[in-house]
């Protein structure tokens, strides 16, 4: 069995990054990968906020998270950039 793990892509809107997912889904399929659409996640990095875009992986919406925080990597993300908190 083969695994990747923490892709990130980034976009400047929803448009791009779906095409994004489009995109890593449809070559992971030719490779015999799966995305695992229960731990990928969306996150909104946008002043003012508020915003939930609806991005797929096939017919499988993703969880648009945290736009206030996020962790990731062991490190506290927030939605106004800010990345210094490390979680332990």
């Amino acid at each position: 069995m083969v695994h990747a793990d923490d892709v990130d892509l980034l976009a400047e809107d929803d448009t791009e990054l779906q095409l994004l997912i489009d995109q890593v889904h449809a070559s992971s399929e030719d490779y015999g990968l799966k995305i695992n659409t229960n731990k990928s996640k969306v996150l909104v990095f946008e002043k003012g906020g508020g915003r939930s875009p609806t991005i797929a992986v096939g017919t499988s919406v993703l969880e648009c998270v945290g736009l206030h925080e996020f962790v990731y990597l062991g490190s506290l993300i927030t939605g106004d950039s800010d990345c210094s908190a490390e979680i332990s």
